[in-house]
Order: structure tokens, then C-alpha cells, then sequence
């Protein structure tokens, strides 16, 4: 919704030094090498530099075109101009739309939480403004789908109120008054006879209609104040008779300069707050559509449009239907969770229903750069209670002394200002000493602040990553693939998570209350990141929307200097010049006319611009979204019948639960023909029959659906671009040839004539970005076929199941469901994918056949160009009207040359129009040293023994994954610059299930690899190996023989709190492996009575020159393993123990081990 003409103003967001102040004249600006643009040659330009560089070109554009469409608009108003008033016209209407299309918005990002999650809060932050949406609402405040976008039309605010229309509320109407009249007629039954056996059923009946028929009434009490029982009416005729409701199907503007007064008039449309309508108070929000809010706000500025919606799967069903028609449409999606409930699963991710789910898959949308969780609320923290749990207690030892301090200061204080006001009786110097303590206590104050400061600091950051590990781990399993292709690699990384305190950022933007403790800058609040994330990840889109508004702006600007140029053009083509221009430009459109221009140097030179296209398009049908569709059939086959047949059950998707379906919520689903529904009482559950069997389908088929449509159609762009290469460069040697012909006046225009090739080219291109983007886009209506034809197939059986009833009615409900699976499972998917397949073949057709209709287009502007350029069919205009056109040229003109400078030499005073440096949030100082500390206590264990020469033994601290106990012995097998071998069992005279090592394991520990293995004769064997990089460390753990639990390969990655792993190692012979600098190894043999002994596979001991041996973690061959573990030695040592402390220590430090601190595994 576009501001009317008559509201816009001038643009004049940017302002280039490079606006020529020129006398006015008639002689037209050079014409520029158009490849000479700054916008043109910034390519190699890193992405954010392009960004800027081709925004402030739009923007100087803007500004100069608007300066040229006003003059157009008063000066051609004298019908007798003659030659080329058509065609100005046409320009200035073309700019208008061009500038229109610029101001639409290309990226759309919805907000979606619970009532309270702080979404309003967020968006205000977003948006700059101090309370523009209302907060804390009640739930009317999240009825309402609320779309904010930039105000391009005046520096104000204005909203746009649609209203449902009068349609959708009489059918909702329509629905009430006949479920009240089957109430009725219930409660009649009842009342003839109360003893009656059925009474038990009607009695569920009428709880059914209960439930269906209060979100209506409830509608109506808000609007009406009108009850059920105030209801004498019986139909919606009568009903909207009594209230006509004139606001149904219209759109009310409000239009506002002053914030305070425009928050007052949208309130209503927001919020329960009532408000005057014809005459008369009415609560409107019941009746809304959704709302658009214009404002001026930098994050909407570049094109981004925020949208506030409720939560898909609303108990109101109109809410709901709003929410799901946004969903569609959005190209991110935010999550809005607060830090309090954030790790709640149901909090989270119940956001996203599983057909939202499967669509955001097929859509290519439910990944990284399209879903990502807000944590809100992150202030709302106690960190003297957080602090002191016990698992940060362990990982950051000296935060209790911090707070330990602190609460010293805040006694000292409380005790010294208790002196001070009730001093000792008889105290000499009393006036003195109070002096004294008031210094004293302003200071201790001062520690105290900063004190607090830090520890909120500290405990907001620490709980952020921790809830942000929690959530990534969660929706990582949740991302796994049920299936993977060859094109597709499960990604370790998952979504992206921003923790956010809305309130803080605002107390600092907007300062006049109390500062929120422990966000010392804006970047503490987490707001600029989540905001520079937006920015990055829609660049891309962002960049072709600039692209596009260029090419369109090059194309009026050389339009603008051709009509300049023809003003002294007299007919320089005669009528033979004419038709050889036609057949250049018929011959490279279509492929029907001769070949009238054959190059002599090649026989091959055929190819016309529709001919491309044509193959291109025909391409393009060959793609295979739907390659998967015959294995996702056949499950759907197999699965269909046992997920009917589960319906039964309150929780379906437990199968061993055996809790039956309560009779009134099976009513309820069965009349919603198996939609989304959600039970309320003892037993609340979600309930998605129809999207369970989609669901079954998608999920085989939505890995080649997306890389068809996400990844192989945008790839055309290029080929098809490489294909039209030198059919263009043909096409300019052809009008060349025309335009340089001996003794003809067409030469002087070579140069126009390149230009309008090259904007036509470059239109062209985007044409077919713009058809492949939407080819795309338009995907994501054809999917959603599938569910609603299983849903067209089904209807029939769940009306026959609705409308049994009677004694026995939930058994008989459960056979119709039963035997209609039996009956058509097997065909019932093949019907609707095929039904899918029809869409499909509907969607390739129509834009294949918009691809190869391109070509007219860009051919159409050269011919344009070069009959204006020549002259050809001027009309006769009469000296006065010539002198009207020069006139009007020489004031277009200077603009015409300052719109040129701006792009040749754009000003280095430009709008920074993105986010630059690292927004994230800072890491506190109070733990910034303690994971380094806490690595090298996990790296240096060989360096701790190797300080011990004198000694036979030495204790030590090792990262045993997954083990726990005591008593634990090891040996150094091997030790050499990059890693450490030992073999670790359990202390002589220990049970081995009491220190947990059983037979003995191998652990190798290098600078970017853990390992370890165990082996119990031929009964069960483990491998584990643990990859580190930066702070993460993936490790596959590999279990075979006929005693393991879980035979195969399981991966994982490190996630948190590696310190609960280390356990106290003493290790008991090979001290000197260390001392040495070690290549050398210790054999079973070399172990004296009272060491650690490898046994079993071990007892062979490794070779010197380190082949594989698996008590090494050396690679090993079993059942289910698909991992291997590298522990080579190495041929260098060293004969000192200086010399050993920097092999097995300082080396694994500086190989960057480091990042593994502060880690637990996760499976």
C-alpha cells in the first residue's frame, strides 16, 4: 500500500557534491561510456562497499530524476510540442514506477512469541522509537498482524487499518447461528426426557459446540457488549440488520507529525482500547485484518519490512488463517523467546507447527539465513543467585571470590553509614571522622557499582551462551535430515541465536530513567547485532534490488539524453535505412525472419534471442523437484494405515502411550476435517492428522524439492547469461555496421547506439533474474497441493465420522477411519501427488513462456533509442513548438549532466547504508583469562609429569570422555612433540566397575585430537575420536562386537563445561617417555609391578616407528565403524626437559587446543 501520488514528496535523503551548476543550454551532456559508472566497475569491491556504493547511486538518481519528473510535469501541458511530448510523458510515468518499485519492500522479517515474550518491546527498539507499538497488551495485542514499513511519502507516521471483509465475518456468523441452533435443539432432547441413555452423548455434543461457538460470542460481547443470551435474533441477516458493522471491508488512514498523538489514534487498532465509531464506542480489534504503519526508521530504510504476528496455530481460527497467509510470505522468520523460558522446547519451537515446518523446508527458508531465535528479556536476572550455580562455580572458580567481595562492600557500607548516623556517645572529632567515613564510603560505593556492574555483565553473558547452546542443540537435532543426497551434507552449524535486552537498549537510546544495570553500551544489549544480521543476510536480495532500480534508472537517463540529442536530427535515415534497421532488429527477436545479416567469418551465426530463451525454458521444465517421489510414495503407503489408525489415541505420536482420544475433542478434529486443532483441560495436545500424512511425504522429498528450485534455478541466471553472450555482441557488430556505412550521418550516434545495447543487455539480464526469482518464490503455492488434496479425499470419511453418533460412537468412528486407510491408502498420495505434479507442470509452463517473452522487451528498447536517435518518423513541428522543445531541454539538461557526475565520481560523503565492525556482544573481563587458564590445565598434563624427574610417579588431570570414578592409573606409552599416548586402567587392587575402566582404555591426547579405545577380548570394542577447531570439538564414537548397546557410529559435538570430565590421573611409569621428548614407546613388559600394564590388543605395544596399533588409537576395522583416529608419533626428539615441556606442553598450546575449554559432550 503505496502512499497517493499527491502525498509523495521529493526525495532527498542525499545530497552529491557533485551537482553541476551549469548554464542552461541546449547542447546535450556527453554521452558517457556507461561502463565508466562507479555503480558499473565496483565489483571487485567487497559486498558491504557495493551495497554502498550502488545505494547512493540509486538515491542520487532518485533525487535528480524527481527534479526532472517535476519539471516535466508543469512544462508539458502545450499540446503543440510536437516531436517527442509521447515520449516524455512516457518517461515520467516510467520513473514513477520505477521509484515505486524501489520503495516497495524486497525482504520481509516476522516476529513471532507469546503473549509477553517482549515482541513489541523488541520492535520498537528495531525501529528507534521509545513506545510507537504498544507493549504489554493483553491478548488482543498479538489478534492483530501488524506490518511496519519505511514512510517514504512524508517525514510523519501514517497507518493503514484494513478490515475483514464484510464476507469472511458473515460466514463466521453464518457458522454461530447454526451451531446455536443445534445447541438448542440438544438442550430441548435433554429436558424431554433426563433419564434418557443418550443424555451422556448430547452432553459431549453440547461441550463440543461450546468450544466452537466461543471465540464468536466472545467477538461479540467485545464489539456489542451482546451476549448469547441477549441473542433474540436467529440469523446474520437480522443480526447485521440490527448492527450494519459499516467498518467491514474498509481501510481507515491515520495520518500524524506529532508521535505522541499518532500512538493515541492507532491505539485501538492495536489494542482492547476503544474508540469512536460512527457515533458510537466500539472495541475495533475483532474486526481487523491487519495494520500498516509507516515510519521513518533506518532498519526499514533500504527496503526491509517488519511484520508482528500472532502465534500460528491461534485458537481463533481467523487469527490463525492471518497468520499462516504472512507466514507464507516471509523471507525470515524470528522466533521471539524470553531468556526466562527461552530452553522451554514447547516455548520455542511451538512457534513453528509442522506445516509451517515442512513449508518453510520446501521453501528453502528453515536455515540459518531465514530462522534464527531472539532471546528477550536477558536483564530480567538475579546474578548473585545465578552465579552461584554449581556447574559455573566449577568453570569459573574466581567469580565466588567476586562475589564474595561485593557482598563485604555492601556490608562495610551498610555498617559505615549506620556509624555515621548513630555515632557513639561522646565521640571526640566526630565531625572529623564523619568526613573521613564518607570518603571511605563514596569509595567503597564506587568498587560496589563497578563491582555489581560486572557480575550483572557476567551473568547475563554467561547465561546467554548457555541458553544459546541449549537452543542450537535442540534445533541441530531437529535439522538433521531423515534422508541426505548427493548434493547434500548435514551442516554442523545450526540456526542463529540473539540474546537481546530491548529495555536496556532503549534506556540508553532514549535516557531519562534509571540505566539497567550490567549493559554498560548498546552493544551489551545484543540489539546492533541482531539489526547487523538482518543487514547481512539480506544483502543479496538487497543488491539485486538495487541492481535492478539502476538498470531501469540507465535506461530513462540515456532516454533522456537521446531525446536531447534528436532535437537537431532532421530524417538523417532514408526509407531504405529504415527497413534495414527493422530486419536487424526482426532478425535477432525471432527466428522466423532470413538471415539478412550473415557474418562472412562464420556459418554457425544463427542463434536469436528467443531462440536462447526458448532453450533455456525447455531446460528449465527438466528439473526434478519431485525425483524422490516414488520412495516418499511408498512410505507413505506403509506409514499411512498405522498413523490412521494412532488417531485414536490422545498422543498419536507416542506409541506406546494408550490414552484413548476423549469423544469431544475427536468431534472437534473431525469437524475441522483433521486441521489443526489444540485441546484444552487435563490432557492439552496438538493434533495435525492431515499434516502428519503430508508430513511423511515432504520429508522424503524436500531435500531434491529445494535444491531444484533453491539452488539449480537461480544457477541458470549465469548460463543463461554465457548463452546470450554473443548473440548481443552480434547484435551491436550488425548496428554498427549500420550506423558506420560511408557518407551517412548515422555515425555521430555509435556511440548513443553501444549505450542503448548495453542498457538493453543489462535489462535483459535482470528480466530474467527477476522471472527465475519468481519462479522460485511461486513454488512455495504449489506444495501445499498435497496437503490440500489428502484433505479434499478425506473430507468425505470425517463428515461420515462427525456425524455418528450415539452410544458406541468413538469405537464405530475409529472403524470408519480404519477401514477408509485399509481401503485407500495405497492410492490417496498417489492422488495428491499427482494433483501436486498438475501445479507444478502449470507453474514451469507459465514462466517459461514469460522467460522466452523477454526478448521483445529488450529489443523493443534498442529500436526505441535508435528511431528517436535518428530521426525516424518525426513528426513536422512548428518553429514555435521547436522553440518550446529547446527550452525545455536546456532545463533538464544541467540536472541531466549532475545526474551523470553522480554516478561517474559519486560523492565520498555518502550514507553509510550498512552496519559496519563486530556488533556482537563483548565478553565480560571477569572470565575473559579463565578458559585459557582452564586449557592449558587440559593441555600441559604431559608437561606436568615431565617437572617431575626425580620422581617415579606424578598426578595429573586428564579429559577421560564420558568416564567417571577413582583411583585411576596411567602410563606414558609414547611421547612426542604433537601429541601423548598413554594407557589408563584402574589402580592394582581396585574393581574395575568401581573406577570405571574395566580392561584399560588408550588415550591419545594431540593440539587438535583426542582419541581414545577400548577393548575387551571379543566381546565389545569402542573408538572414540574427538576433531577440535576453534571452540568445538565433533567427536564419533564407534561401538561394535555382540555386547555393545548401540553397534555404529554416533556423532556429537562439544558444547559446555569440560571440567566435570577432568579426573585426577596418577601416572605410574613412563616419566621418562616425557623427560626425554619422546619418539620412544613403553611396551607391556616395560611396566613394573604396581603401574598401569596394557593388556589384551595392547599387549603387543605399538612399533617404534608409530604403525597402526590400536592401543595407540590407530584406525581399526569393526562392525558399524565408519571413523578412524590418527596418533602418529614423531621421529624428532628432544634431550632435555625444557625440551620435553615444549613438545608435549607449549607446542599443543600454540597449536590451539585452547578453544576445547570450558566443553562437554552432548549426544
Amino acid at each position: 500500500m503505496k502512499p497517493s501520488p499527491a502525498t509523495k514528496t521529493p526525495i532527498a535523503a542525499s545530497k552529491s557534491t557533485n551537482d553541476a551548476e551549469v548554464d542552461s543550454n541546449l547542447e546535450p551532456a556527453p554521452a558517457p561510456n556507461v561502463s565508466s559508472f562507479r555503480w558499473k566497475t565496483c565489483m571487485n569491491e567487497t559486498e558491504r562497499n557495493r551495497v554502498d556504493i550502488k545505494q547512493q547511486a540509486v538515491l542520487d538518481a532518485l533525487r535528480l530524476g524527481e527534479r526532472l519528473s517535476n519539471i516535466l510535469k508543469n512544462r508539458i501541458k502545450d499540446k503543440d510540442h510536437g516531436m517527442g511530448t509521447k515520449d516524455l510523458a512516457e518517461w515520467e510515468t516510467q520513473f514513477c514506477a520505477v521509484k515505486e518499485s524501489y520503495e516497495t519492500p524486497h525482504s520481509t522479517v516476522g516476529l513471532i512469541g507469546a503473549l509477553g515474550s517482549g515482541k513489541s518491546t523488541l520492535l520498537n527498539a528495531l525501529l528507534g522509537e521509545r513506545e510507537l507499538l504498544p507493549s504489554s497488551n493483553d491478548r488482543a495485542g498479538t489478534a492483530v498482524a501488524c506490518q511496519v514499513v519505511y514512510n517514504h511519502g512524508c517525514h510523519g507516521y501514517r497507518a493503514e487499518t484494513l478490515f475483514r471483509s464484510r464476507q469472511s465475518f458473515t460466514d463466521e456468523l453464518d457458522e454461530l447461528f447454526e451451531n446455536l441452533k443445534k445447541k438448542r435443539k440438544l438442550q430441548v432432547r435433554m429436558a424431554e426426557d433426563p433419564e434418557a441413555a443418550e443424555n451422556e452423548e448430547i452432553e459431549g455434543e453440547l461441550e463440543d459446540l461450546e468450544k466452537i461457538t466461543t471465540d464468536t460470542l466472545e467477538t461479540l460481547w467485545v464489539l456489542l457488549g451482546v451476549k448469547e443470551d441477549d441473542l433474540s435474533v436467529t440469523s446474520t441477516k437480522e443480526f447485521l440488520d440490527d448492527h450494519p458493522l459499516e467498518v467491514l471491508g474498509t481501510m481507515m488512514e491515520v495520518t500524524e507529525t506529532d508521535r505522541e498523538i499518532f500512538v493515541t489514534k492507532i491505539k485501538p487498532f492495536l489494542d482492547s482500547t476503544p474508540a469512536n465509531y460512527g457515533g458510537r464506542e466500539l472495541t475495533l480489534w475483532p474486526l481487523i485484518d491487519h495494520v500498516t504503519i509507516y515510519v521513518n526508521s533506518d532498519i526499514l530504510k533500504y527496503g526491509i519490512q517488519l511484520v508482528d504476528l500472532p502465534g500460528l496455530g491461534d485458537a481463533v481460527e481467523g487469527r490463525s488463517r492471518v497468520a499462516e497467509r504472512f507466514a507464507k510470505t516471509l523471507d525470515i522468520t524470528a522466533i521471539v523467546a524470553p531468556a526466562i523460558r527461552a530452553t522451554e522446547e514447547k516455548t520455542v519451537i511451538g512457534f513453528i507447527k509442522r506445516r509451517q515446518e515442512d513449508a518453510m523446508r520446501m521453501n528453502g527458508k528453515f536455515d540459518r539465513d531465514s530462522l534464527c531465535v531472539v532471546v528477550s528479556k536477558s536483564e530480567d536476572l538475579d546474578p548473585n543467585n545465578y552465579l552461584k550455580e554449581k556447574w559455573i562455580a566449577k568453570t569459573y572458580p574466581d567469580l565466588e571470590d567476586h562475589l564474595k567481595r561485593a557482598q563485604e562492600l555492601d556490608k562495610t557500607i551498610r555498617e559505615t553509614e549506620a556509624g555515621l548516623i548513630d555515632p557513639e556517645p561522646g565521640m571526640l572529632g566526630h565531625n572529623t571522622n564523619a568526613a573521613s567515613k564518607g570518603s571511605e564510603i563514596e569509595s567503597h560505593r564506587r568498587q560496589f557499582l563497578n563491582l555489581r556492574e560486572s557480575l550483572k555483565q557476567t551473568a547475563v553473558f554467561v547465561r546467554n551462551r548457555n541458553i544459546s547452546e541449549r537452543i542450537q542443540k535442540g534445533f541441530r537435532e531437529r535439522l538433521v535430515p531423515a534422508k541426505t543426497s548427493d548434493y547434500h551434507q548435514v551442516d554442523d552449524d545450526t540456526i542463529e541465536v540473539f540474546p537481546t535486552s530491548a529495555r536496556a537498549y532503549q534506556e540508553i537510546r532514549h535516557p531519562g530513567g534509571e540505566k539497567e544495570t550490567g549493559f554498560p553500551d548498546e552493544n551489551y544489549t545484543g540489539v546492533p547485532r541482531f539489526m547487523q544480521w538482518l543487514f547481512e543476510v539480506t544483502f543479496k536480495k538487497r543488491e539485486k534490488h538495487l541492481d535492478a532500480t539502476l538498470n531501469d534508472l540507465a535506461s530513462l537517463f540515456a532516454r533522456m539524453q537521446s531525446w536531447i540529442s534528436a532535437l537537431d536530427t532532421v530524417a538523417v535515415a532514408p526509407i531504405d535505412g529504415l527497413h534495414e534497421l527493422e530486419s536487424i532488429h526482426r532478425r535477432y527477436h525471432r527466428v522466423s525472419i532470413p538471415d539478412l545479416f550473415v557474418d562472412r567469418n562464420s556459418s554457425n551465426f544463427s542463434q536469436a534471442l528467443t531462440t536462447i530463451l526458448r532453450q533455456s525454458g525447455e531446460e528449465l521444465r527438466q528439473i526434478e523437484p519431485l525425483k524422490a517421489k516414488e520412495a516418499a510414495l511408498a512410505l507413505c503407503r506403509k506409514e499411512y494405515p498405522g498413523k490412521i489408525d494412532r488417531w485414536r489415541f490422545t498422543y498419536p505420536d507416542r506409541p506406546m502411550s494408550a490414552l484413548k482420544l476423549h469423544a469431544n475433542v475427536q468431534t472437534c478434529i473431525l469437524r475441522k476435517n483433521g486441521d489443526y486443532h489444540q485441546s484444552k483441560g487435563k490432557y492439552s495436545h496438538e493434533y495435525q492428522w492431515i499434516d502428519v500424512l503430508a508430513h511423511l511425504f515432504f520429508n522424503e522429498i524436500y531435500l531434491e524439492w529445494a535444491h531444484a528450485f533453491h539452488i539449480i534455478v537461480p544457477s541458470y541466471e549465469n548460463k543463461i547469461q554465457d548463452s546470450l553472450e554473443h548473440v548481443w555482441r552480434r547484435y551491436m557488430m550488425a548496428l554498427d555496421g549500420f550506423c558506420n556505412k560511408p557518407e551517412t550521418a548515422q555515425a555521430r550516434f555509435i556511440g548513443k547506439v553501444r549505450e542503448a545495447i548495453e542498457n538493453a543487455e543489462t535489462h535483459l539480464g535482470h528480466s530474467i533474474y527477476q522471472s527465475l526469482a519468481h519462479l522460485e518464490s511461486d513454488a512455495r503455492d504449489v506444495h501445499p497441493l498435497f496437503q490440500q488434496e489428502i484433505q479434499r479425499i478425506m473430507k468425505p470419511v470425517f463428515q461420515e465420522a462427525y456425524e455418528t453418533r450415539g452410544a458406541g460412537c468413538v469405537r464405530k468412528r475409529d472403524e470408519i477411519l480404519k477401514r477408509f486407510a485399509k481401503d485407500h491408502s495405497a492410492d490417496m498420495a498417489v492422488k495428491a501427488c499427482e494433483e501436486m505434479e498438475a501445479g507444478l507442470e502449470k507453474l514451469l509452463q507459465r514462466h517459461v513462456e514469460a522467460l522466452e517473452g523477454h526478448a521483445t522487451g529488450a529489443v523493443g528498447i534498442v529500436r526505441r533509442q535508435m528511431r528517436l536517435l535518428l530521426g525516424i518518423n518525426q513528426a513536422a513541428v512548428s518553429p514555435a513548438a521547436r522553440d518550446n522543445q529547446r527550452r525545455l531541454a536546456a532545463e533538464i539538461n544541467p540536472h541531466l549532466t549532475s545526474w551523470k557526475l553522480c554516478w561517474q565520481k559519486p560523492s565520498s560523503q555518502r550514507e553509510d547504508h550498512v552496519m559496519r565492525g563486530d556488533l556482537s556482544i563483548p565478553e565480560p573481563e571477569l572470565i575473559k583469562k579463565e578458559p585459557i587458564m582452564f586449557a592449558q590445565s587440559i593441555i600441559l598434563a604431559s608437561a606436568l609429569a615431565a617437572g617431575t624427574m626425580a620422581q617415579t610417579t606424578s598426578v595429573t588431570s586428564l579429559y577421560l570422555y564420558g568416564s567417571e570414578g577413582d583411583n585411576i592409573v596411567a602410563s606414558v606409552i609414547s611421547a612426542a612433540p604433537d601429541e601423548t599416548t598413554y594407557f589408563v586402567t584402574c589402580a592394582p587392587g581396585t574393581d574395575g566397575s568401581d573406577c570405571g575402566f574395566g580392561p584399560g582404555i588408550t588415550f591419545v591426547n594431540g593440539p587438535s585430537t583426542l582419541a581414545l579405545h577400548i577393548t575387551e577380548a571379543d566381546a565389545f570394542t569402542m573408538d572414540v575420536d574427538c576433531k577440535i577447531a576453534s571452540d568445538t570439538a565433533t567427536c564419533a564414537e564407534t561401538a561394535a562386537g555382540p555386547e555393545a548397546n548401540d553397534p555404529g557410529t554416533t556423532t556429537g559435538v562439544i558444547a559446555s563445561d569440560l571440567s566435570n570430565s577432568l579426573l585426577p590421573v596418577t601416572i605410574t611409569a613412563g616419566l621418562d617417555k616425557i623427560q626425554g621428548g619422546g619418539s620412544t614407546t613403553a611396551t607391556g613388559s616395560s611396566a613394573t609391578s604396581g603401574t598401569a600394564e596394557p593388556t589384551g590388543s595392547a599387549s603387543s605395544g605399538p612399533s617404534e616407528t608409530g604403525s597402526s596399533a590400536s592401543m595407540t588409537g590407530k584406525a581399526t576395522s569393526t562392525k558399524g565403524t565408519s571413523t578412524s583416529a590418527s596418533a602418529s608419533t614423531s621421529s624428532t626428539s628432544t634431550s632435555s626437559t625444557s625440551g620435553a615441556m615444549a613438545g608435549a606442553g607449549q607446542n599443543l598450546v600454540l597449536a590451539g587446543l585452547a578453544g576445547i575449554v570450558g566443553l562437554v559432550m552432548v549426544f
